[in-house]
């Protein structure tokens, strides 16, 4: 077939494509663009309209997957340059915006887009001048560019000229009398200047143009609620049902303000009005046991979903009644129940949306997070931005140290939900966590003071400003939070924090032993604990620790723990076992009691009594591996490699990204394996996620791993970083790295390596290093 032939099928699909992506039908678009790739593969504008399908579907990930591709493609196809700096400006990723916004001008120094982009950019950077500067270059190219008119408003909020920036916004919707984000940036404005009349007009507006979008409407009674005008709130739920009489979501809104507003009965007898009006209505069940689950009237709740689940078991009502009594189960401990009645669910419904929750919820819960994210993607495929999936996948990801995913996830789930005070804490974690802390405060500020109750927001605002040696502001923050119900205790320990972090040593121990004795088995007390612990140096400190650690009763495994701890530290080896004994009895919750004993009966020359311990240890808490990590390197100084080796497996079963034992098990097969070629391959395909680590330890296992099957040319530039990365010398890493040296024919370089490599501790390989220094001496 000729290229002609083959441009003008290329260009027919692409056309048609178009044609019902700009219907919304985005199943055909979708078929006609990959058709289009298929002709001309390397052209980028069929990927590209593939990206746009995705996120028009809400499926962003994707989107960016696709507009990525077009991008490494063509680096200079202009859609896609503004595209990625439209999105990468939604998610607050300024730099990666200008670097498109900066290459698009520099291709066309007039573009329209890109100057309005920057504007946005110099407003975020709060730069007024040069935004307004973009803004009227833009205006005088495009005089109706939303962009520039949205920027313009922007500048005038900035700089605390409502009025004027109302004024903008009247002209904007001049010119655009239905687009409806003028409209709620207009709301905003109002809502500002707190007239909730004027904001209620204008979004009696928004319901005039758009009559048929009902979540305007849910947005309209939220404000009211917000400032406490509920008696507006409720006429306007109740108006959205008699408006939307099919409408089953404006019910259940309505019934879930009167529980929050009147209590449990009044929402109950809503809910009996609409059975009586559609006494059919399997749903208005559901709806009453959950009424029932929020208010732990668990019987009744049972009774009415065994009852929906009689009546209906195979319709979407009485799947949902099932995992409903699932959730329950899993809330109950019953996890054999739970797994049964998810089961009952997929195998009828295999995206019951609610059952693949909860089966993540369980996955994660075991630590099966690929399982759980797998689950969780299908959710928020067909529900982005879906809240309690977003908040389960974004801390799979903050596990898998990919925080850049977890604020991706968390800042959709944001735009989606903007007034769920978690999610937004959550994504200011974040921030803080990949040190943007500006950006996480400034996240923190906005939900305390629109959420003055909200305790979550005071005790993470005071966390970070002490992180930051902000004293003023973490005073502050843990005052308020004092003068909340039920919040005295962790008052008391963020100040202890800061007395400690201010050198006011003495006040802080005080402040930390009132938050134990306040209450010996809340959670709190371990962080106090190992703060009081962190404080005691000297023999002295430690006895005081002590014999304060003895008055507290009642005794529990984590005081035990510590206790132990401390006798420990004091040399007192026999007195640190009988605490860490009695924690053990004491069914603690976690590994560190037995870990510590057996590190005491190591010492002591009794391994075979420390893998006792550390048996039981993997038999009575085996969600944890340290045990089983400590238990395989004892083998391994007996000698029993292959006993090590299986255990390592063991681990690696139940949980295959546990980077810590894929380390160990691919060393120990790289260090006493090494003429096994089968185990050898086997190491390799474990450690080669370690391919692109910054751990210097995994990077050398990696590099030993191929240097042991004789892949010298990847091994070189994987052990080389590993030394680079080293902030001490690690003398078996040296004796790598000397080997590949000798290897490579490199062997005054060599020579320095293993020379280092045997002025240590012994290690497995140190008589090869010493066989081969004497070799090249």
């Amino acid at each position: 077939m000729s290229c002609d032939n083959l441009e003008e099928k290329y260009e027919k699909h692409l056309g048609r494509g178009d044609s019902y992506y700009e219907k919304q039908d985005y199943i055909k678009a979708r078929l006609e663009y990959k058709n289009a790739a298929k002709i001309l593969p390397t052209d980028p504008r069929a990927i590209y309209s593939l990206g746009l399908v995705e996120e028009a579907e809400g499926s962003l990930q994707k989107a960016l997957a696709a507009f990525w591709v077009t991008e490494q493609q063509n680096p200079d196809f202009k859609p896609v340059l503004l595209k990625l700096a439209e999105l990468y400006l939604t998610a607050q990723q300024s730099k990666e915006a200008r670097t498109r916004i900066d290459k698009l001008l520099k291709l066309e120094p007039d573009h329209v887009g890109a100057h309005a982009l920057m504007g946005s950019i110099f407003l975020e950077e709060k730069n007024f001048p040069q935004a307004h500067k973009e803004v009227k270059f833009v205006l005088q190219k495009d005089p109706s560019n939303m962009v520039a008119y949205s920027v313009l408003t922007g500048i005038y909020v900035a700089k605390k000229r409502p009025n004027k920036a109302l004024e903008i916004l009247e002209k904007a919707i001049a010119l655009h009398p239905k687009e409806k984000s003028f409209y709620l940036l207009k709301a905003m404005l109002y809502s500002e200047q707190n007239d909730i009349a004027a904001v209620a007009r204008t979004y009696r507006k928004i319901f005039m143009l758009y009559p048929e979008q009902i979540r305007f409407r849910f947005d309209l009674a939220r404000i009211f609620e917000k400032v406490e005008q509920t008696d507006n709130a409720g006429k306007v739920y109740e108006e959205t049902v008699r408006v939307f009489p099919k409408n089953q979501e404006a019910k259940q809104k309505l019934a879930m303000f009167l529980e929050n507003e009147k209590g449990m009965d009044a929402a109950e007898r809503k809910i009996h009005t609409f059975i009586e009006a559609e006494p059919n209505q399997k749903l208005f069940y559901l709806w009453l046991a959950g009424l029932y689950v929020r208010n732990e009237q668990d019987e009744r709740a049972i009774a009415t979903l065994k009852n929906i689940i009689k009546d209906a078991p195979d319709d979407w009502i009485g799947l949902n009644a099932a995992t409903t009594l699932a959730e329950i189960g899993l809330s109950k401990g019953d996890i054999e129940l739970t797994e049964k009645l998810i089961g009952t669910v997929l195998n009828k419904d295999v995206n019951n949306r609610e059952a693949l929750l909860l089966q993540a919820n369980l996955a994660f819960f075991q630590k099966d997070y690929q399982k759980a994210a797998v689950d969780l993607r299908v959710i928020l495929r067909d529900e982005p931005g879906a809240i309690k999936a977003s908040r389960t996948l974004a801390e799979i990801f903050s596990i898998q140290k990919r925080n850049d995913l977890a604020i991706d996830t968390l800042l959709l789930a944001v735009q989606k939900h903007p007034g769920d005070k978690g999610i937004q804490v959550r994504l200011a974690q974040f921030y803080a966590l990949t040190n943007n802390r500006d950006k996480a405060m400034e996240l923190l500020s906005t939900v305390t003071n629109t959420a003055p109750e909200y305790p979550i927001g005071w005790e993470t605002l005071a966390r970070l400003a002490i992180e930051n040696g902000q004293w003023a502001q973490a005073h502050n923050a843990a005052s308020k939070l004092n003068k909340l119900e039920g919040q005295r205790n962790t008052a008391t320990f963020l100040k202890g924090q800061i007395s400690e972090k201010t050198g006011q040593i003495q006040e802080a121990i005080a402040l930390y032993k009132d938050v134990i004795k306040a209450d010996p088995s809340s959670p709190l007390t371990v962080h106090a604990l190992s703060a009081l612990l962190k404080t005691s140096q000297t023999p002295e400190q430690l006895k005081a620790f002590r014999d304060f650690l003895i008055t507290i009763e009642p005794q529990n495994f984590t005081l035990l723990t510590v206790l132990g701890a401390t006798e420990s530290a004091l040399g007192d080896s026999e007195a640190a076992k009988t605490a860490f004994k009695t924690a053990i009895n004491q069914n603690p919750r976690n590994q560190e009691p037995y870990i510590a004993l057996a590190k005491i009966l190591v010492q002591q020359g009794t391994p075979e009594g420390a893998i006792d311990i550390l048996k039981k240890a993997q038999t009575d808490i085996p969600s944890e591996t340290e045990a089983s990590i400590m238990h395989a390197g004892l083998l391994i100084k007996n000698e029993r490699i292959d006993e090590a080796i299986a255990l390592f497996e063991a681990i690696l079963k139940r949980n295959e990204r546990l980077d810590n034992a894929a380390n160990n098990l691919a060393q120990t097969i790289a260090d006493f394996k090494y003429d096994d070629e089968t185990a050898l391959e086997r190491a390799r395909l474990v450690a080669e996620r370690f391919i692109n680590s910054e751990n210097p330890y995994y990077l050398d296992t990696l590099g030993w791993v191929y240097f042991q099957q004789g892949h010298i040319p990847q091994a070189q530039p994987l052990l080389s970083r590993a030394v680079s990365l080293l902030k001490e010398p690690n003398p078996q890493i040296d004796y790598h790295y000397g080997a590949l040296l000798f290897k490579t024919g490199q062997k005054e370089d060599a020579r320095t390596y293993l020379s280092r490599a045997v002025s240590g501790p012994q290690y497995p390989g140190f008589d090869k290093a010493q066989a081969l220094l004497k070799e090249i001496n």
